[in-house]
């Protein structure tokens, strides 16, 4: 398994790892859509929730869920 910003190699059993790029991730992708909606709908930007929560699907179907998209 390789980090995805910094492309380090890590242990099968890695979470979280100290990125030199981004800080504290969860390289688990598994929660990038919920996240990027979560995102999305606090902030009202689906660009946003996608540059933050990695799924920029999931940062347009937060900004969706506020009432409109893209305003």
């Amino acid at each position: 398994m390789y980090c995805k910003h910094c492309r380090t190699e890590l242990p099968s059993a890695t979470i979280t790892h100290n990125c030199p790029k981004k800080g504290l991730l969860n390289i688990d992708d598994d929660d990038s859509f919920l996240v990027s909606a979560l995102i999305g709908y606090a902030t009202d930007s689906a660009i946003l929730g996608g540059a933050l929560g990695g799924d920029l699907l999931g940062g347009v179907v937060g900004d969706l869920l506020d009432g409109d998209l893209f305003d």
